[in-house]
């Protein structure tokens, strides 16, 4: 048994990580309650109201709305204290609540004091041709139609709720500035457990199965400012629950790789002419002639075009057993990782490609400019899911991109040839040069603020800690600013670039940014 961490294994994105401490597993074994539905049908003044407008569309959206309600009510998170505001608003942010505010609207009904934002990018939001019934009628409902990473809610007191979000908690908490975060609490679904494991590096304080939610995803996770306020006996009193412990996901010694090969050398079929003789060129440019080269699978055409251009040592890879101690300079796949992972379920392709190329890697001879050539019109392959692990420990991957068909070559080197190592040192010269050059003009700069002052043409806030910001001065010059909270180290009531953007207005020429040298850096903004 080795820890699913050592490949970077993605398969745990689809489920949890956190098992009930009773030992219990599946849905046979779970007795599902509908006091949810009584209490929403038979308690709630507010539930006929909420049915009028069309809020939920059917039970198991009122019972995750009311699981995650209990949970902050039960466990008293929501309770306002006597301090005075200072004209700030506290706020309870749901996100992912989908088409209607409803999980926003529960809140505000049972709750006061609280604002309650409702965030979904297919939110129904009132229009000049179409008002939407609650709006108006719900004073202390906010819908917003957008995805919360493009939106800033400024708040003193904020309780983050993510009900089936398919964003991860730091792209929702970079959207919400408040002064104290009382709880987080997310109800995870299809292919976000892994996602939604943790916040800020940070596991859930609480973990349990509502049995009361009447869906599949009941596993509710709740992050605490202050967790020491929670005991045992408060996850009693929410009733029908089930604590769940965390058990750090685990895989055997796979047979995938083998299956996988032994699958697509019985099936492989072959490629077009053009694929063809795209690939052979490709080898013939970037690779010696008398490296071995190893063809996965039977695709004679593009043996016969690799002897043409002057290969002398060609293999056709066509069983397991044809690699006996046998290794290559070359490994080339012309389309059976493609194919495969057209029949993959996408939440263990990435999983089948990190198998598979640590398989091919033990084929490669250890020699500076061995390489996996892969055609597929994939262009994804190349992200960190695919190739690109960091487990896989790769000395690069580069694709180039064809035309006829529609293609893409990739190669993955476990070690870098002569020729790159000599570019990668240019390049590093260079980097040197402009550093050494950068460091001179700052050193001459005088030890004071560097002002940059003009009207506001462009605010872009990636997230939280980097933003962008453009000043176009009278004489129409354009100034990018690029703010950066880990080289703007800033007084703690002032966190930049968060702070700035809130203050910015498109147009305002009254705003000045005041920058020093990168040795002393602060910030200011003067009205």
């Amino acid at each position: 048994m080795t820890q699913a961490a050592v490949l970077d294994d993605d398969s745990w994105i689809s489920k949890s990580n956190w098992h009930r401490i009773d030992g219990m597993t599946g849905s046979d074994q779970d007795k599902l309650s509908l006091r949810y539905l009584d209490e929403f049908v038979g308690d709630l003044t507010c539930s006929a109201q909420m049915l009028a407008w069309g809020l939920f569309p059917d039970a198991k959206e009122v019972t995750e709305t009311m699981g995650v309600f209990n949970a902050i009510r039960k466990l008293g998170l929501h309770e306002k204290d006597t301090a005075t505001p200072d004209g700030m608003l506290d706020g309870i942010v749901v996100v992912g609540d989908g088409v209607t505010p409803r999980t926003a609207a529960m809140f505000a009904y049972r709750t006061k004091g609280w604002t309650c934002y409702s965030v979904d990018p297919i939110m129904k939001v009132s229009t000049d041709h179409d008002k939407v019934p609650w709006d108006g009628v719900l004073a202390n409902v906010v819908s917003v139609c957008d995805k919360i990473e493009n939106i800033r809610i400024r708040l003193r007191k904020a309780i983050v709720v993510l009900v089936h979000a398919h964003v991860t908690i730091e792209q929702a908490m970079c959207a919400i500035d408040a002064t104290e975060i009382i709880a987080v609490l997310t109800l995870p679904c299809c292919n976000w457990y892994g996602r939604q494991e943790q916040c800020f590096g940070r596991q859930p304080d609480l973990v349990y199965d509502d049995l009361s939610i009447l869906s599949v995803h009941r596993e509710v996770r709740l992050w605490m400012t202050r967790p020491g306020k929670l005991h045992a006996a408060k996850l009693v009193s929410l009733g029908g629950c089930v604590e769940k412990a965390y058990k750090p996901p685990v895989v055997k010694d796979s047979t995938v790789a083998s299956d996988f090969l032994a699958l697509v050398l019985q099936q492989s079929a072959p490629s077009a002419p053009s694929t063809v003789e795209h690939m052979a060129a490709f080898c013939a440019q970037h690779f010696q002639r008398d490296w071995r080269v190893g063809v996965i699978g039977r695709q004679d055409e593009l043996v016969h075009a690799l002897s043409r251009l002057g290969f002398t040592a060609i293999d056709s890879i066509e069983a397991e057993d044809d690699i006996s101690t046998l290794t290559w300079h070359v490994l080339l796949d012309c389309g059976n990782l493609h194919r495969a992972l057209n029949r993959t379920d996408k939440t263990k392709s990435g999983n089948l490609v990190g198998h598979l190329c640590q398989r091919w890697q033990t084929w490669l001879v250890d020699a500076p400019g061995a390489a996996v050539v892969i055609l597929s019109s994939r262009r994804m392959l190349r992200s960190r899911k695919f190739l690109n692990r960091t487990t896989l420990h790769w000395a690069s991957v580069t694709s180039i991109s064809l035309s006829d068909p529609p293609n893409f070559i990739y190669v993955c080197q476990t070690k870098r040839n002569e020729v790159q190592a000599t570019q990668d040192s240019s390049i590093h010269h260079t980097i040197d040069r402009v550093a050494a050059v950068l460091a001179v003009q700052f050193d001459e700069a005088p030890a004071m603020p560097v002002h940059a002052s003009g009207a506001v043409s462009r605010i872009q806030a990636l997230h939280g800690n980097l933003s962008f910001v453009d000043l176009q001065s009278a004489d129409g010059t354009t100034t990018h600013v690029l703010l950066q909270e880990r080289s703007l180290p800033q007084d703690p009531t002032c966190l930049m670039p968060r702070s700035l953007v809130q203050v910015l207005q498109l147009g305002a020429s009254n705003n000045h940014a005041c920058v020093t040298r990168p040795r002393d850096l602060t910030f200011t903004i003067s009205r």
